[in-house]
């Protein structure tokens, strides 16, 4: 088929269906012999006809050109992206509310038991005065442990015999100009550094002297005393 004629061909046709071929003719039938005896020769067998031509096939339609694919359609343009908002203005702070009023204060608790007081340590940082300055014969008592005595013009002190204990202490302040008396009724008394018992010193005018117990029968004094 021409090139033209196939490009107006828009399917394919089918072909053309092949002549049916003639059908051979059959040979007429041989004639009979005669029959023979019965034990004769069998008659030959007739010439088979020839078989008549196969027609040929028809030729097979062209099949139709394909038609052209569509244009694929364009791609939408892309939009762009929006411009961010503007933010807001932050809204301005809400005023703070007044401070509450302060609670009723709780009742103060009951005060503690005091503890027992300590032991009294040797030396005094601000030494008590044991009472009114003595300008007479004065005899120490257990009171007077821890604190000074204080003589004036015409004053003296005794120190007794078994009233003290181990470890007392205390200071005899003569604030007259004139010398004073102490007198020892201890078993034994002694002026610190001397080995010599005493029954009494003597205390010099603005003089100090510390007595120390060292048994209830025994002491020794240091200061300004002879």
């Amino acid at each position: 088929m021409p090139q033209s004629a196939k490009a107006l061909v828009s399917g394919s046709f089918q072909g053309l269906q092949g002549t049916q071929g003639i059908a051979g003719s059959y040979a007429a039938q041989g004639v009979q012999g005669p029959q023979g005896p019965s034990t004769g020769a069998t008659g030959a067998q007739g010439f088979r006809g020839i078989q008549g031509f196969r027609g040929y096939q028809g030729l097979s339609g062209l099949q139709g050109v394909q038609g052209l694919q569509g244009l694929q359609g364009l791609d939408g343009l892309y939009a762009g992206q929006g411009i961010q908002g503007i933010q807001g203005i932050q809204g301005i702070q809400g005023i703070q509310g007044r401070q509450g009023t302060q609670g009723i204060q709780g009742n103060l608790g009951l005060q503690g038991v005091q503890g027992p007081q300590g032991l009294q340590g040797f030396g005094y940082i601000n030494l008590p005065n044991s009472g009114l300055p003595k300008t007479a014969s004065y005899t120490l008592t257990t009171g007077d442990i821890g604190k000074y005595i204080q003589l004036e013009t015409g004053g003296s002190v005794i120190v007794p015999n078994v009233v003290f204990l181990a470890g007392d202490v205390l200071s005899v302040v003569n604030n007259a100009t004139a010398n004073a008396t102490i007198t020892f009724q201890t078993s034994a008394a002694y002026i610190s550094g001397n080995q010599t018992i005493r029954t009494s010193c003597v205390l010099a005018g603005k003089g100090i002297a510390t007595i120390l117990f060292t048994s209830d029968s025994t002491c020794i004094i240091s200061g300004s005393v002879t």
